[in-house]
């Protein structure tokens, strides 16, 4: 993944620095309210006349593009669910590899085509920002080079025919509790275990 845009937020009182990191560093923090993309948080911050409690500043950061190297700018999506949490984050390809979609061309439509929602893999609404990255000089296509070769390998859920992320996380759950009842532990709701950070066992 190429650098992001790297945002420092401070106490709009006494200056001091409360958090600094990528938007999705920062959303994965709590510092960003939940439904907001941080881009968008920060303007409404800095725009606040009254009760002002932050002021956040940015800077671009883009990759450094060596020798026999081309820079592109591509669109990176962030997705969310109904609550307000990041679910992913990432070109169309990135998003396809980590198994968010079920194909390479499946981002751009959803958030073109269909408003930012897809109901089937809990996204209810879909951010999008241009970021530079480092293309290779012998693959000038970048995003679309060698999907067929790389295709992501994931757990076969019987019965399942396209599974989406809840799925795949319900499956791991399972498993987890399994292994928590076989040594005696307690087992987790998905809500804290979600919250452990999906561990694959305890």
């Amino acid at each position: 993944m190429g650098k992001a845009n790297l945002y420092t937020v401070k106490d709009y009182l006494t200056g001091e620095v409360l958090a600094k990191g990528t938007a999705g560093e920062l959303e994965a923090s709590g510092i960003v309210p939940k439904g907001y993309h941080t881009s968008e948080w920060a303007k409404h911050e800095n725009q606040k006349r009254r009760n002002r409690k932050y002021a956040i500043s940015f800077e671009e950061r883009q990759p450094e593009v060596k020798r026999g190297e081309k820079g592109r700018m591509m669109s990176v999506y962030t997705c969310y669910n109904a609550a307000g949490d990041v679910i992913g984050e990432g070109t169309a390809r990135e998003l396809w590899e980590a198994g968010v979609f079920s194909n390479d061309n499946a981002a751009y439509y959803t958030y073109k085509e269909q408003g930012g929602r897809c109901i089937k893999r809990g996204i209810a609404k879909m951010t999008c920002r241009k970021e530079m990255r480092k293309v290779g000089q012998n693959n000038a296509r970048g995003e679309k080079a060698d999907y067929a070769a790389k295709k992501p390998e994931r757990t076969v859920l019987r019965k399942i025919k396209d599974p989406t992320p809840l799925d795949y996380d319900v499956h791991d759950l399972i498993l987890y509790n399994a292994i928590a009842r076989k040594e005696g532990r307690p087992e987790l709701t998905y809500g804290y275990w979600a919250a452990a950070g999906k561990p694959a066992r305890p």
